[in-house]
């Protein structure tokens, strides 16, 4: 029986209402009715009693708080147009956009708030919609929040900030976000050396390293602490090695655990596009060069092609040629970018690319490729 007949059998034939029935049911009904798409069930059940809309279970979550938790947009758009309770609070205070915001549901989230949602609600414990969301790193949810007018540095029953949530966590680009939008800024000297030593607790080195980019010289300087200046001496020898244009030392610093700032990692990212562009014109030359440097040959563009599918893609046969004479090149041709094609099947798919796939194939028949001297970097720069 589908749902949907369940519920009117349940609702009209033994004349339940939503408050004499088990809201346990209901909720294991309403979150199965949404994973198979039944929303004519929710529709039957709202339309017979609509006291269901903001109805409270032995928690006093309402079913907005269900969608909000599980990720379920239809549903929760639903519900929202039929009246539900956008800051509804359970026993704990908690709202629905707390229960998106810790469960990593950028679009329902986004719904919330368009739908006027409070973004500084807290709970019993003090935390807000921010703080669920930095302890699980949640860069977009995150971002969402602070445009929406989050506040930076809401202290809960804990004592901490959402910086702190971060830190504790390891969570870097969700912390670097909050240091960008000057969360540090309004904080006195002594909660920014508070900060500091959170940092040093930290098992995560790279939250130190974060944080020294964004504190005052003259307090790292104070409290001269070793790990403090160690820090500080990597991030100088990241900004350096930008500076100067040298790749090689960029690369090798990320290698030991360096914190890539974001300025590093836009320099990287021309470099990898320099990279699939040389094998794209077959530019063997700079192929080589930006190998040598420390690039991987399972480096992948943001569609998943590796180097092989662009060389296959472009008939780049000297770019080809050399790539599978790579040590560890044989591997790629079972890899597979975001449409799930391997760099061979990527080539079957383009229909003008037979004659070049022929040759392909005959030069394999006549036996593998001689392996060049070329170092193969370990360090993965996606």
């Amino acid at each position: 029986m589908r749902l949907t007949g369940y519920l009117v059998y349940l609702l009209l034939f033994t004349g339940s209402t939503v408050s004499s029935m088990d809201l346990s049911s209901l909720k294991h009904t309403f979150i199965k009715a949404l994973r198979t798409e039944q929303t004519d069930t929710l529709l039957d059940l709202i339309n017979h009693d609509n006291s269901c809309i903001n109805a409270q279970d032995e928690n006093q979550q309402t079913l907005l708080h269900w969608a909000a938790q599980s990720g379920f947009l239809v549903g929760a758009e639903l519900l929202i147009n039929k009246g539900a309770q956008v800051n509804a609070q359970d026993q704990f205070f908690t709202t629905p956009l707390h229960l998106a915001a810790e469960s990593g549901n950028t679009q329902v989230a986004e719904l919330l708030i368009r739908s006027n949602a409070q973004v500084n609600t807290r709970t019993i414990f003090k935390e807000t919609p921010l703080h669920c969301a930095v302890s699980l790193g949640y860069v977009a949810i995150t971002e969402l929040l602070l445009n929406a007018g989050a506040h930076l540095n809401a202290v809960d029953t804990d004592g901490e900030i959402p910086m702190c949530c971060a830190m504790r966590n390891g969570h870097t680009a969700v912390l670097e976000l909050l240091l960008q939008r000057g969360a540090s800024n309004v904080l006195s000297k002594s909660n920014k050396r508070i900060l500091l030593n959170v940092a040093l607790t930290s098992k995560f080195n790279q939250i130190l390293e974060v944080l020294v980019n964004y504190m005052p010289q003259p307090l790292l300087d104070e409290l001269n602490n070793p790990r403090i200046q160690q820090a500080k001496k990597n991030q100088q020898n990241l900004v350096k090695a930008c500076i100067s244009n040298n790749t090689a030392q960029i690369i090798s610093l990320l290698k030991n655990n360096v914190y890539a700032t974001p300025t590093a990692k836009a320099y990287l990212a021309s470099k990898v596009r320099d990279l699939f562009y040389a094998v794209q014109h077959d530019d063997i030359s700079e192929l080589k060069k930006l190998l040598k440097q420390g690039f991987s040959i399972h480096i992948v563009d943001a569609n998943k092609n590796t180097l092989l599918h662009i060389a296959f893609l472009y008939k780049s046969k000297k770019a080809l040629e050399f790539i599978l004479s790579t040590s560890g090149s044989t591997t790629i041709l079972d890899k597979k970018n975001k449409l799930g094609l391997t760099p061979i099947e990527l080539t079957v798919a383009t229909t003008t690319h037979l004659e070049f796939l022929k040759e392909f194939i005959f030069k394999l028949l006549k036996g593998p490729p001689q392996p060049s001297n070329s170092r193969e970097c370990m360090c993965e720069i996606v």
